[in-house]
């Protein structure tokens, strides 16, 4: 989080609705620059063109209702738009990355479908850091892990329909507690809190 850049791979999946697609239209700005598009093993044409529009060319028109998926491959300084959308600053001396995407700035640093109401019905974030940090992000943690050249990985998991200004990421050096809840259908849930070390005494 200590510098304003990232590096990153989205990997949409999507089902075909009309027959004979031919092409893949994102919202992604242009200051950030595409190093591949895979599909099936395979580098794929795309254009970038002015605003924010990136149209990936499929090999082959698709039929109705095939189920795929591509992976974009990106890097570079995302520009700031709206409410800012990504961010990278201190506190405490401290580095902290975190995105802020309403109401449109989630094309400025990742490839998508940037209208509010084409939401996506899932999503899994993985965030890669040093290890003196932690990445908080939406929906559940279900994976985290520490490899032996100093960098942690989070995997975070969202099973909700969610709009794509709501996706979000965070990176400092949390400190993080839990708290258990009974909702009220009586059933337990585990909240995770993420706080700034020197607020802990009021968190």
């Amino acid at each position: 989080p200590n510098q304003y850049y990232i590096i990153g791979d989205v990997t949409p999946h999507f089902k075909v609705l009309e027959e004979g697609l031919s092409e893949l239209n994102f919202d992604f700005s242009t200051l950030l620059a595409v190093d591949s598009i895979m599909y099936h093993g395979q580098k794929i044409d795309y254009e970038q063109l002015g605003n924010y529009q990136l149209t990936v060319k499929l090999p082959s028109p698709l039929n109705q209702n095939t189920i795929d998926s591509i992976t974009i491959s990106y890097q570079g300084a995302p520009p700031s738009s709206g409410f800012g959308s990504f961010f990278a600053d201190t506190h405490e001396g401290e580095a902290a990355l975190w995105t802020l995407s309403e109401p449109f700035g989630s094309q400025d640093w990742w490839p998508c479908k940037n209208g509010l109401t084409d939401k996506l019905d899932s999503i899994d974030i993985t965030v890669i850091t040093p290890s003196k940090y932690r990445a908080a992000s939406n929906g559940l943690l279900v994976e985290e892990t520490t490899n032996n050249i100093g960098f942690s990985t989070y995997h975070w998991k969202h099973r909700y329909p969610i709009a794509p200004y709501l996706v979000a990421i965070s990176v400092t050096n949390y400190l993080v507690y839990t708290d258990d809840v009974v909702l009220r259908d009586g059933q337990p849930m585990t909240m995770l809190n993420y706080v700034y070390p020197e607020t802990e005494a009021c968190a």
